[in-house]
């Protein structure tokens, strides 16, 4: 069972119509993470709660296990009203941290570059 879950919802989790789901959902959807774009133990996390057992796939999407962790304590902050908007904040910062990452990667490139330059004219 998994830990900190209510035990009616871990059961779903184990059962077999969960699985189809979870297999339905991934023959027609790519098997990544789509925050972080990782392809290994991927989850599927529900956007919201109110159509277990009937999920569509707009209730659904891939996350890796720590983006999964990251995406329930966005929601549990308190700041975002339901999950799917806190959720999707996530996908929000995470992939505007990795842009700004990539930017200040290709500046100090840059300016290694240079100093070499400049350091072979002395």
């Amino acid at each position: 069972m998994r830990r900190g879950c209510n035990p009616e919802y871990a059961r779903y989790l184990a059962s077999g119509y969960w699985q189809g789901r979870r297999a339905l959902y991934f023959s027609s959807h790519p098997y990544l993470c789509k925050v972080c774009f990782r392809t290994s133990k991927i989850d599927l996390h529900h956007l919201t709660y109110e159509h277990i057992g009937a999920e569509t796939d707009d209730d659904l999407i891939g996350l890796c296990r720590k983006d999964h962790y990251l995406a329930h304590r966005y929601y549990d902050s308190g700041k975002y009203p339901t999950m799917r908007d806190a959720t999707f904040a996530l996908v929000y910062d995470v992939r505007r941290h990795a842009k700004k990452a990539r930017r200040r990667r290709r500046w100090v490139r840059s300016l290694t570059r240079k100093l070499w330059r400049f350091a072979g004219q002395v």
